[in-house]
């Protein structure tokens, strides 16, 4: 009996099963002659430098590579040379975005500038505190939840108080701003209005009408370009929280239930950031909770014709360590949320900044239409063998009959480095009265390559 991979079924208090998203496993589409698609490690982090400090955000900047670390922004350089370059101060993510001649750097409530002659602050009082900020035609625009708030084109450390503008189709906060298609999006907690730049004298941006989208987001770090449009997090007014796609005058949804379930858990959903990354072929976008990483994969879920999810996380069950992908020097360059280490993607490995991952997924149910059976065996079919050298890791097996409790995890081998015959195989000759459904856990650095699940069960008769 084939057993589908994609998605597992679990059960929870309220006697509704659920399903299951597989944790630190990349679903890969790929007609391999076995299966649809295939199970395997995302991409690790290999360290390849030492900053000052937790990492909070990055971007590429005239060829240059810059993040901030802690409290300071440091640049780093090809040979891995880290500089800093000055304090910044603040918590949290923070936000950049690059004009003419300066690199603009929001962090905490205050806008900072790059140049040529070093990192400044704007202090124009003018300027208030800044939630969030762009860079759109020339103006440095930023808000503080109410205004919105532009630079002069002359001087950009300069704010006119007579050029605030404001979102006014309604009354709710602005929780951020996005730039795209060269006009600038403010988001507010239920709705985003469209700014275009009509060049009239005070504010020189104007709402377009019929433009706007009835969906709002919930802060200024849940929304991200993505997929030729921009991803964001949050809902329309009296609706629960989703991940939507922006669309012209609409947004779709693109979230499950089971995602939506645990949008609903944060305590505070202005702490949700998005992350855009794309590269070998998939584009990817990851939803960041306090405890753990959804990510969405578009291409997979366009080859598969059904939404595609899994869970990131670091450790056993660590909040996702691995932030703010790059793209600098022809490498993939990120943060690590715990350290102050920086490092580079790397196919090659599935271990963050040196720690190994926990993997683990859901089968099933097995189901012998309410008549039971007896398991006999368990295999996956996959590509074993590939742990480094010296290294071998065990996947375990469990079972449920209830999708909430598991039975004592059973061992089997992945292979030592070229064992790739190995065969990952479970005898449990057990009965089961209705159903039974599987999980299989593993840590360490083996990038774990499944394709297909095969079981063999003797049917029991009443």
């Amino acid at each position: 009996m084939r057993v589908p991979l994609i998605s597992g079924i679990a059960a929870d208090n309220q006697a509704e099963f659920r399903t299951s998203l597989p944790i630190n496993l990349e679903i890969v589409p790929t007609d391999n002659r076995i299966a649809k698609a295939q199970f395997r490690a995302p991409s690790g982090a290999r360290t390849v430098a030492t900053g000052t400090g937790p990492d909070r955000g990055a971007t590429e900047w005239g060829g240059k590579l810059y993040r901030v670390m802690g409290t300071q922004l440091v640049r780093i350089d090809p040979d891995h040379r880290v500089t800093a370059l000055g304090e910044v101060g603040g918590t949290g993510p923070v936000t950049f975005d690059q004009g003419f001649d300066r690199l603009a750097l929001r962090s905490g409530d205050k806008l900072f500038y790059l140049t040529a002659t070093g990192l400044v602050q704007v202090t124009d009082p003018d300027l208030g505190p800044v939630l969030d900020m762009l860079w759109i035609d020339g103006y440095y625009m930023t808000t503080d939840g109410t205004s919105i708030v532009v630079t002069e084109l002359s001087d950009p450390m300069k704010v006119e108080p007579l050029k605030y503008g404001s979102a006014e189709e309604d009354p709710d906060m602005v929780t951020g701003l996005i730039k795209f298609r060269n006009e600038a999006y403010a988001l507010g907690r239920y709705t985003i209005q469209v700014l275009a730049n009509v060049g009239k004298s005070g504010f020189p941006f104007a709402t377009q009408k019929g433009a706007s989208i009835p969906v709002g987001c919930v802060g200024p770090h849940a929304k991200c370009l993505f997929a030729d449009t921009f991803a964001f997090v949050g809902s329309a007014r009296n609706e629960g929280l989703g991940v939507y796609l922006a669309g012209q005058g609409s947004a779709t949804r693109i979230s499950s239930r089971l995602i939506d379930d645990e949008l609903a858990a944060v305590a505070d959903p202005t702490c949700i950031h998005l992350e855009n990354r794309t590269w070998r072929g998939e584009r990817r976008l990851l939803v960041h909770l306090p405890g753990k990483t959804l990510v969405f994969l578009a291409n997979a879920t366009k080859a598969l014709e059904e939404p595609v999810w899994y869970i990131a996380q670091s450790g056993r069950g660590q909040p996702y360590r691995v932030r703010n992908a790059v793209m600098a020097y022809g490498k993939t360059y990120v943060g690590d949320t715990q350290s102050a280490a920086v490092g580079v993607i790397d196919d090659n490995i599935d271990t963050h900044f040196g720690e190994p991952a926990e993997f683990r997924f859901d089968a099933g149910p097995i189901y012998n239409e309410g008549r039971g059976g007896i398991l006999q065996e368990v295999e996956l079919i996959g590509l074993p063998g590939r742990a480094p050298l010296g290294a071998e890791t065990s996947l375990f097996l469990s079972m449920t009959r209830d999708g909430q409790t598991f039975s004592i995890e059973r061992p089997c081998s992945m292979g030592r480095i070229g064992d790739r015959g190995a065969a990952m195989k479970w005898r449990p000759r057990v009965r089961f009265e209705q159903w039974v459904g599987l999980r299989f856990r593993g840590i360490g650095p083996v990038m774990p390559g499944i394709a297909a699940l095969e079981v063999q069960a003797e049917p029991l008769s009443r």
